[in-house]
């Protein structure tokens, strides 16, 4: 049985939480869904609001196998492409902001397939990372209600909270109030994944 630190035991309690005020573990499927399972991914690159421009590509590493709601298996080490879609920098200490969207995931045999990426929660990079150490923080697959907002608050990201929400067009926007954003090389993501094809909103449940 892996042994969690105790900054992966507040991690995995933040979890719970989330998991409990944003609902989107819900016990019944709701009339209409989105069909996305969680996913554990590090951020190939650092991303500062200082220096991104819009339509910058960004890639992330798969830190979990993951086998979506239509059957599609996406390996631990496939990666997921996306852009950043706005970025706004600080000003005299104003606010900054940066949108990302993931679309696409690079399969280990090199195949790319469309995919939509809905971020649950950011956490800063781990110092001694091998690779697994993402894996305490999967979750079971869940129903994702086509109108569910995720609201991470400040203080798990440093000053940046994060916001995202299933029905949107972006992965997720990251906010500070008064001063620049910088999600360094390895950030910890997890994310709500499916191939784009399966997250078309449906009537009733299977």
């Amino acid at each position: 049985m892996m042994k969690l630190n105790s900054e992966w035991a507040l991690r995995l309690a933040v979890a719970a939480v989330l998991t409990t005020f944003t609902g989107y573990a819900a016990a019944e499927v709701p009339s209409q869904s989105l069909r996305l399972v969680s996913a554990d991914a590090q951020l190939n690159q650092q991303i500062d609001s200082k220096t991104a421009t819009s339509g910058e590509q960004i890639t992330a590493k798969l830190t979990s196998n993951v086998t979506t709601a239509d059957g599609t298996k996406i390996d631990r080490g496939a990666e997921l492409i996306g852009e950043v879609s706005g970025v706004e920098a600080s000003a005299h200490h104003g606010p900054a902001h940066i949108s990302i969207v993931f679309n696409e995931a690079r399969l280990k045999d090199g195949r790319q397939i469309p995919v939509r990426a809905v971020l649950l929660g950011a956490y800063p990079p781990e110092d001694d990372d091998n690779g697994t150490a993402a894996d305490p923080m999967s979750l079971q697959p869940h129903f994702i209600p086509a109108d569910q907002k995720i609201d991470q608050e400040a203080g798990i990201l440093s000053h940046v909270s994060l916001h995202s929400n299933a029905g949107g067009q972006s992965s997720g926007n990251f906010v500070s109030s008064d001063r620049d954003i910088h999600l360094g090389r390895g950030t910890q993501l997890q994310f709500a994944l499916a191939p784009r094809s399966s997250t078309n909103l449906m009537s009733g449940a299977e």
